[in-house]
């Protein structure tokens, strides 16, 4: 996505980051040391304006109340909202309690819908004015998005006795202006990241989120070892496995297949040694952090709706709540499925082959043309389907085997991948210009 305001100054010289959420991970950086900095502390500026917003509470609830509510009482939906907010809701409930998760929801609307649909696929290969376009479309969505849940969550205070000092339509209305707006603020602190800070700026919203509770998570988990609730030895293997979750992430998203393809003209690919040699690289994750994104906003309300639907007490009752077996397997289908979605589609393997073909070039063995398409195509659709299974395995497999063992660690597979391929990226900006990565 890029961002609300400057979109030309950020387009021409840096056109991935301009683009942030929406088109991935920026670019090899400029090597400025001193605009690197310059981007740190404006980012810096803007998570603090962010985090001061997050505790600003919104009028006509009682806290007390919420505090005492939410310490006796399952948080449920609230555990989704306060990952991608960071809303502190134990304490309050803040105009910020919405938080980036409308503008992420409207943006996996508006990338899946560019992929299905002819238009908006037309204005994505447009260049700078189809993406301002499609980020019109995501910034209305993200209005419409942020109304809907908004009324949801006045509906849901109201419902429960005591929590609301007034209930009715002033307090209604008053609650969904408020966390409307706060959203739409989220969403333009998060697009001036995207263009004066470091990029990505809706993950890095989310990645200050789950830093900021760092803290008292781990808190709670020493104070769980002190109160001998909880064995030293499972705290040493929480922090055993998501010390070996950073490599395996790291590893899952730099790895690629290079094939080496005969390209005389010197157009495509990375060249090799031999001049009339390139290589392209073929990633094994394509869908970088829509996948798990995509999951975890769908997954939720699909697993509480077969929850409900098959009635307390039941079977899929107990397995598809949140938490729940049921909910694990289904989270991590819709990982795989978008994963496969988003890098099957995200490689045009027709368009890579007729290219090879008009430049003269070929693959090594394979005829131009059809050929050397159904190549490329297998060989894609062979990694995004073992990147999905990567994908999946990280940010589930964890959660499950601390679900076995009752533990909710500070950081579950799904935060340790956004939290390190977040730093990839910063990482990828701060280097000095330098062969592409694949």
């Amino acid at each position: 996505m890029s961002a609300m305001i400057d979109e030309d100054r950020a387009e021409a010289p840096r056109l991935a980051l301009a683009s942030g959420f929406a088109e991935g991970p920026p670019g090899s950086g400029s090597g400025d040391p001193a605009e690197s900095w310059q981007r740190l502390w404006f980012t810096l500026g803007a998570l603090i304006v962010y985090r001061i917003g997050s505790y600003l509470p919104i009028p006509g609830v009682d806290l007390l109340a919420m505090v005492n509510f939410l310490r006796t009482s399952s948080p449920g939906i609230l555990g989704l909202l306060d990952l991608f907010a960071g809303m502190g809701v134990i304490g309050n409930l803040s105009i910020f309690a919405l938080g980036i998760l409308p503008y992420i929801s409207a943006a996996v609307i508006v990338a899946l819908a560019s992929r299905i649909a002819s238009r908006l696929n037309s204005l994505a290969a447009r260049g700078p004015m189809g993406r301002r376009q499609l980020n019109q479309y995501a910034r209305v969505i993200t209005i419409v998005l942020a109304a809907l849940q908004a009324s949801g969550i006045a509906l849901a205070l109201e419902s429960y006795p005591g929590l609301v000092v007034a209930p009715g339509f002033l307090f209604e209305a008053t609650t969904v202006l408020a966390l409307s707006a706060g959203a739409v603020l989220v969403m333009w602190i998060a697009e001036q990241i995207a263009v004066r800070g470091i990029g990505n700026g809706a993950l890095v919203i989310v990645v200050c989120s789950i830093v900021s509770h760092l803290p008292f998570d781990l808190s709670r988990l020493f104070d769980a070892v002190k109160t001998g609730d909880l064995n030293l030895r499972w705290v040493l293997g929480i922090l055993l496995m998501t010390a070996a979750l950073v490599p395996l992430v790291v590893l899952v998203e730099r790895a690629a297949r290079w094939i080496t393809i005969y390209d005389p003209r010197g157009e495509i690919g990375v060249r090799a040694a031999d001049r009339r040699y390139a290589r392209i690289a073929l990633k094994l994750n394509l869908a970088h952090v829509w996948a798990p994104i995509a999951a975890g906003i769908l997954a939720p309300p699909l697993s509480i709706t077969v929850a409900s639907t098959s009635g307390r007490g039941t079977l899929l009752y107990e397995h598809f709540m949140i938490a729940g077996s049921g909910y694990f397997l289904l989270y991590g289908l819709l990982i795989a499925l978008f994963s496969v979605c988003f890098g099957v589609a995200t490689f045009d393997a027709e368009q890579t082959a007729r290219t090879l073909k008009d430049t003269g070039g070929f693959v090594p063995g394979y005829r131009p043309g059809e050929k050397t398409a159904r190549y490329l195509r297998a060989a894609q659709t062979a990694l995004a389907l073992f990147g999905a299974a990567s994908l999946a395995v990280i940010c589930v497999l964890p959660d499950v085997i601390y679900r076995w063992v009752a533990i909710w660690p500070p950081l579950g597979g799904y935060r340790v991948f956004l939290l390190v391929w977040l730093m990839l990226r910063i990482l990828d900006q701060m280097r000095p210009s330098a062969a592409p990565h694949p």
